[in-house]
Formats: C-alpha cells, sequence, structure tokens
C-alpha cells in the first residue's frame, strides 16, 4: 500500500512537470538567469551607428506607433499616433510622408492600425482592422488594394506566399488562435496555441517576425514560447521556450483571466473583459519579472523585461547558433535601449534627442558616428539607434 501512494505521488509530480512545460523534440531550451548580468555591453555589441532622422517642415513627427526597417529597400517607415506614415532612407533622409493619402477616395486609406513591407520587399503595406490592406511605394504612390474577408477586426496579419495571409486578432475576442486564410478560395482554417499568462501585459508591436527562410509567431503578452510558422501545412509549431526558471510567472493562483475565448464573442464581453483587466493591472503592479518584448530571427532572440512595478528593465540576448547569452541591466545613468525591432545582425531602437546621451556608449562608437551628434539640436526628429550584435 504504502508504495502505491509513493507511486501515485512520483506520478503526479511528473505529470504536473509535463503540463507546466510541455516540450516538443525539436523545441530550442533557452535557459535565463535574471540575475547573472554579463560585464557591460561590449560583450555582445560590436558597434553602434545613429541615423539622425532629417527634420524638415514636411518630415517632423511626434508619437510613434511603430517602427519598421527594410534592407532590401534601405528604408524604415514610422506610423505615428495620428495615422501617418513617415519614410527616411537609410542614411535618414527623408523621402516622403502619407498625409495626402488619407481620406475616403479609391487611392486612400482610413484607420489604419499596422504597418509592414510586403512579402517581395517593394512595397509597404497599410492595414485597416476591418480588412483592407494599402500598398504604397516608399514615395507613397498608390498600388493596389486588396480586401480580407473578416468579421473580427485584424491585429496582425502577413502574407505567407502568393495564395495564403495569417493573421491575429485581439485575443479577448479569439482567445488563443491565429487565422490561415486562403484568399484565392476565400477559405479559412484556424490554428490553436498555447501558454498565454496574460496577453495584456506586453509592449511588442508585432505578432509576426519575417526572414529569408523563415516567419515567427510571438504571441502578445506573457507567453514563454516562440512559434514557427509551418506554411506547407498551415500550422504554428512551438519553436523555442523561454525557461526564466524560478522566476516563470504561474498561471495558477493568478486573479483574472489572460485571454478571451472564441465562444464568448457573443456573450458576456464586459465581464471578460473586466477579469482580463484585473489581471493585467495586477502583474503590472507586482514584483514579477515580465518578458515585454520579445524579438526572434534565426540567429538571435533579444528579450527586454522588467519588474511589473519598476520602471528599469533588463535586456537578454541569445545567439541561437552559440547558445550563448548576454544579460544587461538599465540603471538611472546609463541604458540599453528597448529595442522596437531586429534586422539580421542589428537591433534597432529609436529616441528623442534629449534621450540619447542614456541608449549609446562612445566608446563602441567610430568618430565618424560620434561627430553626428553635435550636429542634432534638442528640437529635431528622433534618432535610430543601431547596435550591432557580434
Amino acid at each position: 500500500m504504502r508504495y502505491s501512494v509513493i507511486f501515485i505521488l512520483l506520478m503526479c509530480v511528473i505529470i504536473s512537470c509535463i503540463e507546466e512545460k510541455p516540450l516538443h523534440d525539436s523545441m530550442e531550451i533557452i535557459e535565463i538567469n535574471t540575475q547573472q548580468e554579463s560585464c557591460d555591453i561590449s560583450s555582445f555589441i560590436e558597434k553602434i551607428e545613429i541615423i539622425p532622422l532629417e527634420t524638415t517642415e514636411h518630415s517632423l513627427f511626434h508619437k510613434m506607433n511603430k517602427v519598421i526597417f527594410n534592407n532590401g529597400m534601405d528604408i524604415c517607415a514610422i506610423l505615428t499616433g495620428e495615422q501617418d506614415v513617415f519614410t527616411f532612407n537609410g542614411d535618414g533622409k527623408y523621402i516622403a510622408n502619407s498625409k495626402m493619402r488619407k481620406g475616403d477616395g479609391p487611392e486612400e486609406y482610413s484607420m489604419i492600425t499596422d504597418i509592414r513591407f510586403s512579402k517581395d520587399n517593394n512595397s509597404i503595406e497599410l492595414l485597416n482592422p476591418y480588412g483592407l490592406i494599402y500598398s504604397y511605394t516608399a514615395t507613397f504612390d498608390f498600388l493596389s488594394r486588396t480586401k480580407i474577408n473578416t468579421k473580427i477586426p485584424i491585429r496582425h496579419i502577413i502574407q505567407t506566399d502568393s495564395t495564403y495571409f495569417i493573421m491575429t486578432h485581439h485575443s479577448l475576442w479569439t482567445g488563443e488562435e491565429v487565422t490561415f486564410y486562403n484568399q484565392e478560395n476565400d477559405e479559412y482554417s484556424y490554428e490553436k496555441y498555447k501558454g498565454t499568462i496574460s496577453a495584456g501585459n506586453g509592449i511588442n508591436k508585432d505578432n509576426f517576425h519575417q526572414t529569408p527562410e523563415n516567419i515567427y509567431f510571438v504571441p502578445h503578452g506573457i507567453n514563454y514560447y516562440l512559434y514557427q510558422v509551418d506554411n506547407i501545412n498551415k500550422k504554428i509549431v512551438p519553436k523555442i521556450y523561454l525557461d526564466f526558471g524560478d522566476e516563470t510567472i504561474k498561471e495558477k493562483g493568478l486573479p483574472g483571466v489572460g485571454v478571451g475565448k472564441k465562444a464568448k464573442v457573443e456573450g458576456n464581453m464586459i465581464d471578460l473583459s473586466k477579469e482580463y483587466i484585473q489581471r493585467h493591472t495586477f502583474l503590472r503592479k507586482s514584483n514579477y519579472i515580465i518578458p515585454l518584448i520579445k524579438l526572434v530571427n534565426d540567429k538571435y532572440v533579444y528579450i527586454y523585461m522588467a519588474k511589473g512595478n519598476e520602471s528599469l528593465g533588463s535586456h537578454y540576448l541569445y545567439n541561437r547558433e552559440e547558445g550563448k547569452g548576454f544579460l544587461t541591466k538599465d540603471s538611472k545613468s546609463t541604458k540599453f535601449g528597448y529595442c522596437n525591432g531586429i534586422n539580421e545582425n542589428v537591433l534597432f531602437f529609436i529616441c528623442q534627442p534629449f534621450e540619447l546621451p542614456y541608449y549609446i556608449d562612445s566608446q563602441l562608437m567610430s568618430n565618424s558616428e560620434i561627430e553626428k551628434i553635435s550636429a542634432i539640436k534638442e528640437d529635431d526628429n528622433p534618432i535610430i539607434i543601431k547596435y550591432y550584435l557580434k
């Protein structure tokens, strides 16, 4: 009898471990020690460059919602809080803005919530949440308008091939789910994912990260899984697990809910929203370490994390090829910018002129880069910082 009890207890422990962190044979496990700080950023940063964005009457902008970069087109595009899009070349020279394209005409757009570069890297796509994708050149010459049939507002979308799109909606409406859409046949398929502790706690600007070979799906909020899109079978596969050890947030015992449920779209959404906000607020005021930004490509994983009740955070970079991780912590005097994007071996951050001294290390900059600083004025446009990874 005693051995039976021991056996049952042992099985319970094993099952609980499996439920807490289910693994797949091909999944990468990244073990993150939030206390073991690297000596300084030079241990993983090769050099720093800055790109002051040209300041003119037509190029000046204020609140930024999203910044995207494209090496092939050698431009960056910036979506502002006023739903205007500005384009600059790789040296920061102003190209154009989209203000003249706002409206209700056949070549104009309205109510956009996201931007991205097209799959062929020849245009900028502006997303309307109700399924309209407007395509323009870098100078905002109109190219096309694509209609995606959807009953639920779209949050983010990416084209995976000539026929298929993959999109996400707010998780309060659909739960943990992405949608594959066949434009040719107007058909949908739905793929579930798991692991979301709280979809409301995070500042990621995109769900999808594309490289020449792969598309990665990064769930919003607190979710320790990073997924890869299987475009052949129209699935998303858990590819990376971020193992925070004892700092991992467990869902058990938390108030409220982390995501919604698709079945409740027509139901008590007010009550569900209150529970969603309750968990978000609890974690934001807690002492938990929250991964706020997660970026991934074929070689690197970048994480910006902070305790819910603190303003200063930490940055973790993992080299997937070498299996090495680096951690740096912000201080009141120096910070490593919480990055907006990653392109090959470059992390990007954008800041205001008065913030620049906090986010750069002159020892990692060439003389020509340092000389750029003296020409920057306090009321100029923001500056893009490029951190080149080793």
